[in-house]
C-alpha cells in the first residue's frame, strides 16, 4: 500500500511539472500587430522544445508558416522569460524579442520589436544611474524631484498618465492562451 502511495505522488508530481511546459499549441487571445503580418496569421501557435539545446525553444505558426527560435533566459517557478535573438521571420525583420510564459495561466507573450515589452533583455538597458536636484535616474527611467515617474513611454504624474501608445503598442504583441 505504502509503495503504491508513494508511486502515486511522485508520478502526480512528474504529471503536474510536464503540465507546465511552455511546449504546446496556443489559441490567440489577443493580437496587436501591423496588417501585412497579422493578415499572415491564420493558425494556432505551435512551441516544441529543442532536441540538442535544452534552454532553446522553437516557435511556429506566430507569422504564416514560419518557425523561429528564442533561448531562455530565465525562469522560476511560476514564469519564464525567452529571448528572441535578431532574426527575419516571413520576411519580417525581428531586432528584439522576448517570450514570457505564465505556467500558473498557461499564457504567453511574444512580443517582437517592441523594447518596452523587453526591457531588461540587454545589457544597454542599463544605463547609468544619477542622482541630482531634478531627480533619480536610471537607464531610460527617471523619477523627478516633483514626483512625475517616467519610463519606456510612459509618464505618471500630477495630470496623470500619459501613455505614448505608438511606442507602447509599436511592433508585434501576441498573447496566446495553452489549448
Amino acid at each position: 500500500m505504502k509503495k503504491k502511495i508513494l508511486t502515486l505522488t511522485f508520478l502526480g508530481g512528474v504529471i503536474i511539472c510536464f503540465g507546465q511546459s511552455i511546449a504546446g499549441k496556443y489559441a490567440e487571445s489577443a493580437i496587436i500587430a501591423p496588417d501585412k503580418v497579422r493578415n499572415m496569421m491564420q493558425n494556432d501557435v505551435v512551441i516544441i522544445t529543442d532536441k540538442s539545446v535544452s534552454k532553446k525553444i522553437w516557435v511556429s505558426n506566430l507569422i504564416g508558416n514560419t518557425t523561429f527560435y528564442a533561448v531562455r533566459n530565465a525562469a522560476n517557478d511560476e514564469k519564464e522569460l525567452y529571448n528572441i535573438p535578431p532574426q527575419n521571420i516571413g520576411g519580417y525583420a525581428v531586432n528584439i524579442g522576448c517570450i514570457l510564459f505564465d505556467k500558473e495561466e498557461k499564457q504567453i507573450s511574444i512580443a517582437l520589436n517592441n523594447k518596452s515589452s523587453c526591457i531588461g533583455m540587454s545589457q544597454s538597458d542599463y544605463g547609468n544611474i544619477s542622482v541630482g536636484k531634478d531627480g533619480i535616474k536610471a537607464g531610460s527611467v527617471k523619477v523627478g524631484s516633483n514626483g512625475e515617474i517616467s519610463a519606456g513611454g510612459t509618464k505618471i504624474g500630477k495630470k496623470g498618465v500619459n501613455i505614448n501608445t505608438k511606442e507602447a503598442l509599436s511592433g508585434l504583441q501576441y498573447v496566446g492562451t495553452k489549448m
